[in-house]
C-alpha cells in the first residue's frame, strides 16, 4: 500500500491542528496467561505465550487511510510528530501499558500536502514506531516458572538514569531495573560486548532509518472520511490482539537460565522495513467517537 501525506510527499503548511485522544489496550492479555499457546499468531517452530502486559514508549502511531481495494493511502498520526520519518532516535515521548491503559493526548495534521483519498475512506491500518516495548509474561513450570519482562529497544535510547542502549537490544528486568544479557548471564548495567540482540529488530527501519516500526491491520476498518478527519476532537480506541505475542525459538519451560530465556525471546510480531509491512502477527480492534 502507498501511504502519502502532507508532511511526505508534499507541503501541509497551513493545514490546521486537531485534537485527538488515544488509548491503547488489550482485551486478550488475561486470555491464556502463563499457557504455552499454538494458535495463527504462532508460527511453526516457535513456542508462543500470550503477555500479561504490553507496555513502553511510543513516539507515533498514525492511521493508514483509504479506500478498500484502492493502494493510495493517506497518513492521520493522532500520536506522535505530523511527520514520523524525521523524528530522531529516542525521541518518544508518551509511555504506555495496556493493562492500565490511559488517554494519551495529541493532535494531527490535516489535509493539505497529498490529496486525501476521496469517497469512503476508511482506516485501514496502523504505523507505530515504539521507542522500546517491554513484555511481560509467565513461565508456566520448570525452572524459570514465573513472571518475566524482556525489553526490545527498537531505536537507540539513552534512559532517565542514563543507561544507553543500542537498536534491537534486548534486555531483563532484575528487581526494579533493566539489564544486559549476553550469552553467558545477565545483569551487566552498562551494554557489554556480546550484548543479546534481535537481529531483525536492529537491523530493519522504515521510512525513519533510526527507527523499526510496526505496520499492524485493523481487524474492521472504520470510517474516516475527510469530513470526519476535519471535523477533528476524536477520541481513538486501540485494542490489541495480544494472543501468543511473547514467542521463544526453544520452549520455555524446558531453559535453565535467565540468558537463555533471553537469548530465545522475541515480540511474535516483525517490525517491517522500507517497502515492507514486516511478518506483524498483531492486529487490532481500532474504532472512534466524538469527544466534542
Amino acid at each position: 500500500m502507498q501511504v502519502s501525506c502532507g508532511d511526505e510527499e508534499g507541503d501541509s503548511s497551513g493545514s490546521p491542528a486537531f485534537a485527538a485522544t488515544t488509548t491503547m489496550s488489550s482485551s486478550s492479555l488475561s486470555l491464556n496467561q502463563g499457557v504455552t499457546v499454538t494458535s495463527e499468531n504462532c508460527p511453526d517452530d516457535t513456542y508462543c505465550l500470550t503477555p500479561s502486559n504490553l507496555a513502553g514508549e511510543v513516539m507515533s502511531v498514525g492511521f493508514n487511510v483509504g479506500v478498500l481495494g484502492e493502494t493510495q493511502g493517506y497518513l492521520v498520526n493522532p500520536i506522535g510528530p505530523n511527520d514520523p520519518s524525521s523524528a530522531s532516535a529516542g525521541s518518544a515521548n508518551q509511555s504506555f501499558s495496556l493493562a492500565e491503559p490511559q488517554s494519551l493526548e495529541g493532535e494531527y495534521v490535516c489535509c493539505g500536502g497529498s490529496s486525501y483519498p476521496a469517497g469512503e475512506a476508511v482506516a485501514r491500518s496502523l504505523s507505530i514506531y515504539f521507542d522500546y516495548l517491554d513484555t511481560t509474561f509467565v513461565v508456566p513450570s520448570g525452572n524459570l516458572a514465573g513472571s518475566h519482562t524482556i525489553r526490545l529497544i527498537y531505536t537507540n535510547k539513552t534512559f532517565s538514569n542514563g543507561v544507553s542502549a543500542l537498536k534491537g537490544d534486548k534486555m531483563y528486568k532484575s528487581s526494579d531495573s533493566f539489564v544486559f544479557c549476553t550469552e553467558a548471564s545477565c545483569g551487566a548495567t552498562e551494554r557489554p560486548d556480546g550484548a543479546l540482540v534481535d537481529e531483525i529488530a536492529q537491523t530493519r527501519t522504515g521510512a525513519n532509518p533510526n527507527y523499526a516500526y510496526f505496520s499492524v491491520s485493523v481487524t474492521d476498518p472504520f470510517s474516516f472520511t475527510r469530513d470526519e478527519a476535519e471535523q477533528g476532537n476524536w477520541s481513538f480506541e486501540l485494542d490489541f490482539d495480544m494472543t501468543g505475542g511473547a514467542a521463544f525459538e526453544q520452549d520455555p519451560n524446558t531453559l535453565t537460565t535467565i540468558a537463555e530465556l533471553v537469548s530465545s525471546f522475541t515480540v511474535n510480531s516483525k517490525p517491517g522495513d522500507s517497502g515492507s509491512s514486516g511478518q506483524t502477527s498483531f492486529s487490532v480492534n481500532a474504532s472512534k467517537s466524538s469527544s466534542l
